[in-house]
Order: C-alpha cells, then structure tokens, then sequence
C-alpha cells in the first residue's frame, strides 16, 4: 500500500545507498512484480546510481554472491520516519522536477477519497466548509506522482481523513495540517506521521 511504501519500504531501501554499503560495489535490487508509480519516482534519486533495479517474472531463481536484506528503519506501524529521509525527502520535493514557476499561489487542499472506507458521511456539510474557506478537493488517486509531489508541496493547507491520503501530507515545507477522525479512535500511526 502506498502509506507502506513511502513510510516503511522507501527508508528501508535507501539503506543500500548508505557508504558502507556502496564500498561493496554494485548493487542490484530484484523485485518480481511492477514497482508503483511512487517507487518508479523516488527509488532511482534515492537509491543513487550504485544500485540498479532489476525485475524479473515471479518464481525467478536468483544466484548471487552476496544477499542483502535491510532492516526497517521505522518502528513496525509507527509511522515515525527517520529524520534524514524526512531531509531527503525534502531535498527531493524541493528539486526542479516539482518546483512550480512561483505564479500559483500556494494552494488550500483536502484529500478526497471518495471510494476508500474512510470517508466523510456528511460530505455536503463539509464542501460547504472547503469552499467557504476556499480549499479545493483533489482526489491523489488521479493525479501523476510528480502532480501530487509539487501539489503538496506547494500546499498552505491540507484537510485530510485518517488514510493513506495524509502520506502526501510528507511532501509538504510547512503546510498546516487539519486530520478527521472516523470516530474517537486514534492511530498511532497516522498520528505520528501527522
């Protein structure tokens, strides 16, 4: 899921582009289906190019001469980053290929997911609420990762539900951020990643 990827996996595999890793030589990371949207994005600038990615069909026999297997680098569920993915994570949002051309002024958003299980029931009370104070619903689902990227980013503001959906909230400089519940129930991990 993509809260996994950009909060477990993605730290976890910038392990293989740390110095004591690189002075083994070349690295090459197998993976045997598609990689998402979000790695085919992030996983080359943050891996470096000492690692190569390479897919092959499901049930592939794999020999090599060294197995590396990085350890997660979050607590299990927690979804407490480590500051220096948060940094490069930041690094990476900050570079040319999100930048806006500085004419938009930064924007308002609320994270709409009308398809998942998480979602607000009284949706008409609340889109009155957003156009009031101008805040504009994008749905991520339909948007490129490099959209979604500069889009949060760029965001001065960002309502969201309890979700996946707060992961983009990552990208974002200094965007306040107004979490719903689905009740009274908090989860440790979306509230640390808040």
């Amino acid at each position: 899921p993509y809260f996994h990827n950009v909060v477990d996996h993605l730290p976890r595999a910038a392990l293989l582009a740390q110095p004591a890793v690189r002075r083994l030589g070349p690295v090459t990371v197998v993976h045997d289906t598609p990689l998402t949207p979000i790695e085919r994005t992030l996983l080359p600038q943050l891996l470096g190019p000492n690692v190569e990615l390479l897919e092959v069909e499901p049930g592939t026999g794999i020999v090599a001469d060294q197995v590396l297997l990085p350890g997660y680098v979050t607590r299990p569920s927690s979804g407490a980053i480590p500051s220096w993915y948060r940094r490069w994570i930041d690094r990476e949002a900050a570079s040319e290929r999100y930048r806006s051309d500085g004419t938009r002024p930064r924007r308002r958003l609320y994270v709409d997911r009308t398809g998942t299980r998480r979602r607000v029931l009284n949706r008409a009370a609340l889109d009155l609420v957003l156009e009031r104070h101008d805040i504009e619903p994008v749905d991520p689902l339909t948007m490129t990762i490099e959209d979604q990227i500069s889009s949060f980013r760029d965001a001065d503001l960002i309502v969201v539900v309890t979700g996946s959906g707060l992961v983009n909230t990552i990208f974002s400089r200094s965007a306040h951020v107004i979490e719903l519940l689905p009740g009274a129930e908090l989860l440790p991990h979306f509230y640390y990643l808040a």
